[in-house]
């Protein structure tokens, strides 16, 4: 790689670390609609992290825009993941985790995933759901990864 080349290349880096997900904004526009076929539900699945149980959820963005996501999972009551608006690039695939109370076997946690063409649309541009049980070896898998 030439000099100038690395120096590009670590201009980027940088401007993407410092400003975050204004950089991300800039350089990937909202696709024209959004509707519950521009993501797709990759797979819900458990987690340790931090030395706690989550739930993980799997999103691909079926766009070349940069869209933005509403994830819940109901484990009793709603929990947000992440926050309120998590942004997805556009043809990429992310994994974002839900922090629960606790996680038991053979009971339904219903993930609900709403998309978004920006991050200040009121109305979601439409929703995708599923009803993931998880069974006892999921739960016991990573149980010995947990803090007591």
């Amino acid at each position: 790689m030439s000099g100038l080349r690395k120096q590009a290349a670590i201009a980027a880096c940088t401007l993407y670390f410092i400003c975050g997900q204004d950089a991300l904004r800039a350089q990937t526009p909202a696709p024209a609609a959004v509707g519950p076929d521009s993501i797709q539900i990759i797979g819900v699945t458990l987690v340790p992290v931090g030395g706690r149980g989550r739930i993980a959820v799997g999103v691909g963005n079926r766009t070349d825009g940069l869209l933005w996501l509403r994830i819940t999972v109901e484990a009793g009551q709603p929990v947000l993941c992440e926050g309120e608006r998590l942004p997805l690039r556009g043809m990429k695939i992310e994994w974002f985790t839900c922090a629960v109370a606790s996680i038991v076997a053979g009971r339904a946690y219903p993930v609900r995933v709403e998309v978004f063409r920006n991050e200040w649309d009121e109305e979601s541009g439409g929703v995708q759901q599923v009803r993931p049980v998880f069974t006892i070896r999921d739960v016991q898998g990573i149980e010995p990864r947990l803090k007591p």
